[in-house]
């Protein structure tokens, strides 16, 4: 899994990422509502792509122009400061 951008707002945690699998994704998710710091996370949009030429370098172990999974999460933070 690779993070591409994440905005935090108002304890609101909107993460967009990519993998090269699908099972990667639920995964991801699962692994994230395993953690007390996190209410709620859900998959707002996943989508497989193929990558133009010169736009695959996301990590190493991904190959050339390889198809991907872009995938988008909602969270909701837990507020550290209420009991």
């Amino acid at each position: 899994v690779s993070l591409i951008e994440y905005t935090f707002i108002d304890g609101n945690l909107k993460v967009t990422g990519r993998t090269k699998n699908q099972e990667d994704i639920f995964l991801f998710k699962d692994q994230l509502m395993t953690r007390d710091r996190f209410k709620n996370v859900s998959i707002q949009n996943t989508s497989n792509k193929k990558l133009p030429d010169g736009q695959n370098k996301i990590t190493t172990n991904e190959a050339a122009n390889a198809n991907i999974w872009e995938f988008t999460f909602a969270i909701q933070v837990v507020d550290g400061d209420k009991k």
